[in-house]
């Protein structure tokens, strides 16, 4: 093969190379900022910005969060599930709501993960029933039979206003939401950099009721 056609081939082989990926993002991710993002991309660029958050600054604009659900969001409520979040992955800090719900006499339920790695949950009566449980997350000590709540509070690196949401791909909550989505209301927390404009979704994803930011509640449109 001559130097002419050998350069003609490489050329044609990237240019197919570079379609072949673009599409396969397309169909795979979403675009932003003029490119495509597959899922797992989101994931880091959200998590990366969440990272960057100074302490006090995280601190603060959780409280923001937790003070609307305090005052907006459970107040007629009799029954919550709620996840605690992981301050070191800079998850909304959602045990100022625990504690709140606990003083009012609410029922509180939050998800643990047994040791088989299995999705179960655990009421909490007290902060004293909390312990470190599996890739560092702070949930109740002993699992027990989970009832119908009003209201679930659910962790996720990006939301949509439709109602989409981006979780870290483990099926924990998808499994649990699927379970109980014509059973009770589902709530976002996150915070205002989260709220994306697209999402990749499958069939089976289950849609948020409300999403609650530092800027207020979002009232989803899907």
């Amino acid at each position: 093969m001559s130097l002419q056609k050998k350069k003609k081939y490489l050329k044609c082989n990237s240019l197919f190379l570079l379609i072949f990926n673009f599409k396969t993002r397309i169909l795979s991710g979403f675009f932003i900022s003029g490119w495509i993002m597959t899922k797992q991309e989101l994931r880091v660029e959200i998590q990366t910005k969440r990272l960057k958050l100074e302490l006090t600054d995280y601190l603060f604009l959780s409280k923001k969060i937790t003070d609307r659900v305090i005052f907006e969001s459970f107040k007629s409520k009799k029954s919550i599930h709620i996840f605690i979040g992981m301050a070191e992955k800079r998850e909304i800090n959602t045990l100022p709501v625990v504690i709140e719900a606990l003083r009012r006499g609410i029922e509180v339920w939050a998800p643990v993960i047994r040791p088989d790695k299995k999705f179960v949950h655990g009421r909490i009566k007290s902060i004293d029933d909390l312990e470190e449980g599996p890739f560092g997350l702070t949930q109740p000590k002993a699992e027990s039979e989970f009832p119908e709540t009003e209201l679930v509070f659910v962790p996720g690196l990006g939301f949509t206003k439709r109602g989409d949401r981006l979780g870290w791909g483990k099926g924990y909550y998808d499994g649990f939401l699927t379970e109980i989505k014509d059973k009770t209301g589902f709530s976002g927390l996150c915070f205002d950099f989260q709220v994306l404009e697209e999402i990749p979704v499958e069939p089976w994803d289950v849609k948020m009721t409300q999403i609650i930011t530092e800027s207020g509640i979002i009232q989803c449109e899907g």
